[in-house]
C-alpha cells in the first residue's frame, strides 16, 4: 500500500541534494547500460521513478516555501542552489533517456511503458544540451528576481498594506468605487515601484532565451 503524503504544511523542511542526486542517476544509468533483460531494465526504471518522486517533492517544497516567504535566508539559499546545480541534474537525467532510448530491450520497455514515454523522450532531447547549462542558470536566476520583486510588493491602501494578491479582494468588490480605487492603488504602484525593473528582468530573460535557441543542440 502506498504511503500517503502528510498535509502540506507539515512537511518538514529539507533541502534537496543535487549532487547526491546527480550520483543516483549516473548510476542507475550504469546500471541500464548493464542489464541482461527487459525485465532488469524496467526495474532500473522504476527505481529511477521513485528517485525521480522524491526530488521533485523536495524541490517543490523549497519552491512553494520561498514564493510565500521570499525574504527568508534559508529558503533563498536553498533556491539558489536549485537553480545552480539543478541544470546538471538534467544533464544526468538526458544521459539516462538515452540509455532508454537506445536500450537493446526497447521493444520490452515500449510494452511496459507506451510509445508515448519514448516520444517524450525525444521532445526532452531536443529541449536541452549540456552546452546551453549557464543559460538555464542565468534564467533561473532572472526568475527568481522576478518571483522577489513581486514578492516585495507593498501596496499602502485605505489604512492597511497589502501584497498584489491581497488587492484583489479589492479589484473586485461589490462597491464600484473600492473597486476604482483599489485598482489606481495597484496600477499606479506597479507603475513607480516595479515596472522599470521588471522590463529590465524581462529583457534579460529574452536575450538568454534567445540566446538558447541559437546553441546548437
Amino acid at each position: 500500500m502506498k504511503k500517503e503524503l502528510p498535509p502540506f504544511e507539515q512537511w518538514p523542511f529539507k533541502e534537496p541534494s543535487i549532487k547526491k542526486t546527480v550520483k543516483k542517476v549516473q548510476e542507475l544509468t550504469k546500471q541500464l547500460k548493464e542489464a541482461t533483460s527487459g525485465e532488469q531494465a524496467y526495474k532500473v526504471w522504476q527505481k529511477s521513478t521513485k528517485l525521480s518522486d522524491v526530488f521533485e517533492n523536495e524541490a517543490t517544497h523549497v519552491s512553494v516555501l520561498f514564493s510565500i516567504e521570499t525574504k527568508n535566508q534559508t529558503y533563498k539559499k536553498a533556491m539558489d542552489k536549485l537553480n545552480q546545480e539543478g541544470p546538471y541534474l538534467s544533464e544526468a537525467v538526458q544521459e539516462f533517456n538515452i540509455a532508454m532510448k537506445n536500450s537493446p530491450y526497447r521493444d520490452y520497455l515500449e510494452s511496459k511503458l507506451g510509445s508515448f514515454y519514448f516520444t517524450k523522450i525525444d521532445y526532452s532531447l531536443k529541449g536541452f544540451s549540456p552546452e546551453i547549462i549557464p543559460e538555464l542558470q542565468q534564467e533561473a536566476d532572472l526568475s527568481m528576481k522576478y518571483d522577489e520583486l513581486i514578492a516585495s510588493c507593498e501596496i499602502p491602501f485605505r489604512g492597511g498594506v497589502y501584497n498584489l494578491p491581497q488587492m484583489g479582494k479589492f479589484m473586485q468588490d461589490l462597491d464600484r468605487e473600492t473597486r476604482k480605487e483599489a485598482a489606481d492603488a495597484y496600477y499606479s504602484y506597479l507603475d513607480s515601484h516595479v515596472k522599470d525593473e521588471a522590463e529590465r528582468l524581462y529583457d534579460e530573460l529574452f536575450h538568454f532565451r534567445d540566446k538558447m535557441e541559437k546553441k546548437p543542440r
